[in-house]
């Protein structure tokens, strides 16, 4: 198990492949207090717009419980010597969704978060979140596993807490909030 945070952390909460909480105990002045971080898996994750509906394509995930929705996304290595992220996001949208990039010059990295963010505490992560604005579909149709959904809907099925990854509202956002910025004719 790769401990990111330091020799003496211990597993408090395993909830992996979504996270997982660290703690350790630190002594300053006599007095002993706890500290936690959390470790997130490196993703390369692809949110990507129809090139005439506007609407994001979602990999649909079914079993027994629910019906789920999530962003198309690969586990990856970021070391360096890996594959672009951008190449790696791409291939994740012909993969897992069926579809292409109509356009190499229509994205945005919104997320190239590497290495510690103090959102609440200590995080460890290596995630990029790739937002293609011109994706069609590469045989005419969408596969059985795939859905097209807008924009404004999932961040209201975020709210209301419909996602098994709480990063799934924060990236959808950034994607909300680049876009009212720089292309608002693509919000839906």
């Amino acid at each position: 198990m790769d401990n990111p945070f330091n020799e003496d952390a211990q597993v408090g909460f395993d909830g992996w492949p979504f996270m997982r909480l660290w703690y350790w105990i630190r002594s300053r002045d006599g007095v002993s207090v706890v500290q936690s971080g959390v470790q997130i898996p490196s993703r390369v994750f692809a949110i990507a717009l129809d090139c005439e509906t506007h609407e994001v394509y979602m990999s649909r995930q079914q079993d027994a419980d629910a019906d789920r929705l999530k962003i198309p996304s690969v586990s990856v290595v970021l070391d360096g010597k890996s594959e672009p992220v951008l190449r790696v996001a791409r291939r994740v949208l012909s993969e897992k969704v069926g579809v292409k990039d109509a356009d190499d010059t229509q994205h945005a990295i919104l997320s190239p978060v590497c290495g510690w963010r103090p959102l609440d505490g200590p995080v460890s992560t290596r995630h990029h979140v790739c937002l293609f604005y011109n994706c069609q579909k590469k045989d005419g149709k969408i596969p059985p596993n795939v859905t097209t959904l807008p924009l404004s809907k999932l961040i209201e099925m975020d709210d209301n807490d419909k996602f098994d990854d709480p990063l799934f509202g924060y990236y959808l956002r950034r994607a909300e909030a680049l876009l009212r910025h720089r292309k608002p004719h693509l919000l839906t």
